[in-house]
């Protein structure tokens, strides 16, 4: 099939449908993700046609046999969304093209919550892993991940459109972030929230708290917006390199299962067991629900944040988290590592996998001059923490720029810390006074046992993060009574 500017689409369609008469089969449209084909799906496409849909796959523009370049979801993806509905339409009049469901991974899933944004014939999306705020998923804090190289790599397999190549480069070099970031916005479906306020519409949402790829918090605050009835998966998982690559995982089988599930449900009427709003753990309850009187779509805030004051760092080891803060500074020395890491894509999972542990690091030996790190009092019971902390405070620098990065972890008895989040944000200081900041760190889901601590661990080098720091540049961080240092963490 062509698209409506005459670039050939590469389409798989499983199924059967009734070539005359009622448009009865329901209809299912995926865009596969980056750099896959159509026919990477088989799997999937097999399993919904023997489930009584019409699937119909393609491989959007710029990627193998499809024609054109790589537009990155820009319009033209969007429209290539509907010009497939449209050729179903024509060629299989017995599929109901008027109810659609949009399921899609990575790429294919922000594709997907655009189509359902612009075309009214969307009922229902999927989207497994995906973005719906692009330049938060892929330079959150104004700080590009090294981790999204792989999105580059895999272009490799396709033909990057000129506009492409050139926000790429930019977005690695941390030039002109304010036109990477109108860039990445027109291509982002939380920027068309008002879109997803009309009758009938739902929206299925996955996303790993460990995705090194495209961070997760931007979901979480996406279908926090939504006016439409919701449900978000959050697993375990990094994003998948490879379309098949969840299913070598139980959490990534059982997205799948819950996406078949939701489908049956909202296409076809049969009934599930499962949730259909709110913010599930896979394996765990649902921790974010709407109040009964709430109606769909306006959904409660988690139920408690805990405001730890950081007090005084040390020269060396941590200092006090939850304690009454105080006026103090911390003088730093530019990119100096403290051996606070986030995770490394695909190899700290495979890694975690064989030995169940994280990436980590050993409190008491932290040095001051490379990091400033606090832990809280030993908790007499288990905590559980479940959303994004966020790290407040000021800094200078005798740079211009500066970027701050911080780590969270699980503090066991011995102190050595297990990684539970991590966040960067980078500020134009202009080498004068303090700026203040606020710091969002990745989505977490994290059990806290009895006898143990969370330590945090605030410097200016992360190997995954492309920052701007000045190598050995003067960094101080600062607490007020004005503006106290603080850490903002969901615990329950």
């Amino acid at each position: 099939m062509l698209s409506k500017d005459g670039y050939p689409l590469d389409v798989e369609v499983w199924g059967s449908v009734p070539h005359t008469g009622e448009a009865v089969v329901p209809l299912v449209v995926l865009p596969a993700s980056w750099a896959a084909s159509a026919s990477s799906f088989a799997w999937l496409l097999a399993r919904l046609a023997d489930s009584g849909y019409l699937a119909v796959a393609y491989t959007p523009r710029g990627f193998h046999s499809s024609g054109g370049r790589v537009e990155g979801a820009s319009h033209a993806d969007v429209q290539d969304f509907s010009t497939v509905v449209d050729w179903v339409a024509e060629h299989y009049p017995g599929a109901d093209t008027q109810r659609v469901a949009a399921v899609g991974l990575s790429y294919g899933a922000g594709i997907s919550l655009l189509a359902a944004a612009f075309d009214p014939r969307v009922a229902t999306v999927a989207a497994i892993d995906g973005w719906a705020d692009l330049g938060a998923a892929l330079m959150g804090g104004d700080t590009p991940r090294l981790s999204t190289v792989l999105l580059i790599a895999g272009a490799l397999r396709g033909r990057l459109s000129t506009d492409v190549a050139a926000k790429s480069l930019l977005l690695y070099s941390g030039l002109r972030r304010g036109e990477v970031r109108a860039w990445a916005d027109r291509r982002s479906a939380g920027r068309h929230i008002e879109r997803f306020d009309r009758p009938g519409l739902s929206v299925l949402l996955a996303a790993g708290w460990n995705d090194t790829v495209l961070r997760p918090e931007q979901v979480v605050a996406f279908r926090e917006e939504l006016p439409c009835r919701s449900l978000l998966l959050l697993h375990p998982d990094d994003h998948p390199v490879l379309p098949w690559a969840q299913l070598t995982s139980v959490s990534g089988r059982e997205i799948w299962h819950r996406v078949s599930s939701w489908l049956d449900s909202e296409m076809l009427g049969l009934p599930d067991d499962f949730p259909r709003e709110g913010v599930e753990v896979l394996g765990g309850p649902v921790w974010q629900r709407p109040p009964p009187n709430r109606p769909a779509g306006r959904h409660a805030a988690p139920a408690h944040h805990q405001v730890y004051e950081l007090g005084p760092p040390r020269r060396l080891g941590p200092g006090r988290m939850g304690a009454k803060g105080s006026a103090w500074r911390a003088r730093l020395r530019g990119l100096v590592p403290s051996g606070a890491v986030d995770r490394v894509p695909v190899l700290s999972r495979l890694a975690e996998r064989v030995t169940g542990h994280t990436p980590s690091i050993f409190f008491p030996l932290i040095p001051g001059t490379a990091a400033a790190s606090w832990t809280t009092t030993v908790f007499d019971r288990p905590r559980e923490l479940r959303g994004s902390p966020v790290l407040r405070g000021a800094v200078s620098c005798s740079a211009r720029k500066v970027t701050l990065t911080a780590h969270l972890y699980t503090v066991e008895p011995s102190g050595i810390g297990r990684l539970c989040s991590q966040g960067a944000v980078t500020l134009t200081t202009g080498g004068e006074g303090p700026v203040p900041f606020s710091l969002t760190l990745r989505t977490a889901v994290c059990d806290v046992p009895a006898g143990h601590r969370l330590g945090l661990v605030v410097g200016t080098w992360d190997a995954t993060c492309r920052g701007s720091t000045r190598p050995l540049s003067k960094v101080v961080l600062h607490s007020s009574e004005e503006l106290p240092a603080s850490l903002t963490v969901p615990l329950h």
